[in-house]
């Protein structure tokens, strides 16, 4: 568990702006008042927590759909073996054959989905999941 928590640390270090999507919610809001469709692909890796519920408001009056687009990476750790993750600061080494490593890092991608999956849900926004390691004409959508 200490080295998933290393890793999601590294991760997640110095963005240059942790929340990119922060005037999103508004700027969408200013074209599509209502009964509009609006669709949003991405990885919704740097959405806050706030931006995404106002994001998830904007289907009060629309129809909203979330295309969340991942690399198995992010569920998935690489083959066993061992790893260094750097950038300027800090260096992050991890050994992929660690069991509970794997085992964490998965549960970590897992419950961020089943979240993303529930807020969708109560609000009434279409979410489907787009791995980036399958061939779009085997996707249902």
């Amino acid at each position: 568990a200490q080295g998933a928590n290393a890793l999601h640390a590294q991760m997640t270090l110095h963005q240059v702006n942790p929340d990119p999507w922060s005037s999103v919610p508004e700027s969408i809001n200013n074209v599509a008042r209502s009964n509009y469709r609006i669709v949003i692909i991405s990885d919704m890796v740097s959405l806050s927590e706030s931006t995404l519920l106002k994001v998830l408001r904007l289907s009060r009056r629309n129809r909203v759909e979330i295309f969340l687009v991942y690399d198995n990476l992010e569920r998935t750790l690489p083959p066993a073996n061992r790893y260094v993750v750097e950038d300027p600061e800090e260096r992050v080494s991890f050994d992929t054959g660690d069991q509970k490593l794997r085992a964490s890092y998965r549960m970590r991608f897992d419950k961020k989905i089943s979240d993303l999956v529930d807020k969708c849900r109560s609000h009434r926004v279409e979410f489907t999941k787009i791995p980036t390691d399958i061939p779009i004409t085997q996707l249902i959508i």
